[in-house]
């Protein structure tokens, strides 16, 4: 019934394009120019999202890196991408594109005078008996792609007890111009990459297990936000698939020539998530904008939960009012659920399957499919794929019987008429 209150089951054409505005202004900003005046920089109620985030919100070591993310620098992604896979939910790692406006606001807010890397808000470290600061661009600067591995096995180690290498250490130490080699794809194909929306982790991890199994080809994933995945895209040119939290982006990236073939895998229908019980007696949109209510959204820039968010609020008329009592914008589906995990929100519209994720922390209202704004989310087969044919391959896989099957069973929706919450 619409409204009604569910516990959670049990498990059963604007292009997103981060170029800086010139090449000075890239020059200036890669290495240690004085930051913007503040009247260009005027702060914001909400914080900045960054272009790329990777890993648990609550990891206790932290990576934050602020250059401008264009072809020049496409060697930040890279080395991001690696500490992201090897260290996994270890690590927090966020990246800012100070070649736009919100990026430089707030790498003006961390004080900081030069790009650089901050590693658990530290940029000065001592590697083998020397200073090493991790500022301005490695190439020139005196330091290079093996010093931050070896920072951030210190830090982890640190943190954790143990440590892992991020890359053989013996190897010649890469070069920080121009991008980094994929290795993977250097490899002859024998593995396939996947920038995937976080919202999506449970059955895709399910999924690449059992591709590996039957296939024996390995698949590497990203999962981050599907606007941040696209922009990763776009700087990169590089990797076999991808598939977003919604249909929009792969219509955004196919436009651009980076889709070869795509079909849907299952659908997102938008909830609300409340805390246990339902305290604050939540059960419309319209109750979000009660006096008192916490509540968290997606940031509509980041991700595709945020992005049909501003869309089902606008088609509500509650855009204005529901606004208003918003504490916190995140940049990923899961981070909404932890936050109400945590306690500091009340309530987050969110993707039915990753609410279900949260089971001992939340029940969830259902809004009315009328009304609602439902979504697809397509796979897609990249044009820059060294292995285009086990990429089709892992397309039919993941969108036939046995791909829906493991969506099923991680309480995915793949059949609009058996929705995992009825109304």
């Amino acid at each position: 019934m619409t409204g009604a209150l569910l516990p959670i089951r049990p498990s059963h054409n604007l292009r997103t394009v981060f170029l800086a505005a010139s090449a000075c202004l890239v020059m200036n900003l890669s290495g240690c120019s004085k930051p913007p005046p503040k009247e260009q920089a005027s702060p914001e109620p909400r914080p900045v999202p960054p272009v790329f985030s990777m890993g648990q919100p609550n990891a206790k070591v932290r990576i934050d890196a602020f250059y401008p993310l264009d072809k020049e620098h496409a060697w930040v992604l890279d080395w991001l991408h690696e500490a992201g896979r090897n260290y996994g939910e270890k690590v927090n790692i966020r990246a800012y594109d100070i070649g736009t406006e919100p990026g430089r606001r707030e790498w003006h807010r961390r004080g900081m005078l030069c790009g650089g890397l901050l590693v658990n808000d530290k940029s000065c470290f001592t590697v083998g008996g020397r200073k090493i600061t991790l500022l301005r661009d490695p190439n020139t600067a005196g330091w290079t792609r093996e010093h931050f591995v070896t920072v951030l096995a210190s830090e982890v180690h640190r943190a954790y007890g143990q440590t892992k290498e991020l890359l053989d250490t013996k190897s010649p130490v890469t070069s920080a111009q121009g991008p980094a080699p994929n290795r993977q794809a250097k490899a002859g194909g024998k593995s396939l990459f996947m920038f995937c929306g976080a919202g999506l982790r449970k059955p895709i991890e399910a999924l690449r297990k059992a591709f590996e199994a039957e296939y024996g080809i390995p698949v590497r994933v990203c999962y981050a936000g599907s606007a941040c995945l696209l922009a990763q895209i776009e700087i990169t040119r590089r990797g076999d698939l991808y598939l977003p939290g919604e249909k929009f982006y792969i219509h955004q990236a196919t436009e651009r020539g980076y889709v070869a073939a795509s079909k849907t895998v299952c659908h997102f229908i938008p909830v609300i998530m409340v805390r246990n019980g339902n305290p604050k007696g939540i059960h419309s949109l319209a109750d979000l904008a009660q006096p008192g209510i916490r509540v968290g959204l997606g940031e509509a820039k980041s991700c595709a939960v945020g992005k049909t968010t501003a869309e089902l609020l606008r088609k509500h008329k509650l855009e204005k009012s529901v606004g208003k009592n918003v504490v916190v914008y995140m940049g990923t589906a899961p981070e909404l659920g932890n936050a109400l995990k945590l306690g500091s929100i009340d309530a987050a519209i969110n993707w039915d399957a990753v609410a279900a994720w949260y089971e001992d922390a939340c029940d969830v209202v259902t809004l009315p499919r009328k009304r609602n704004v439902i979504v697809e989310c397509p796979l897609g087969v990249l044009t820059f794929s060294k292995a285009n044919r086990m990429s089709m391959e892992f397309l039919n896989f993941a969108a036939g019987e046995k791909g829906r099957q493991l969506f099923r069973k991680e309480n995915y929706t793949v059949d609009l008429s058996r929705p995992i919450y009825p109304e």
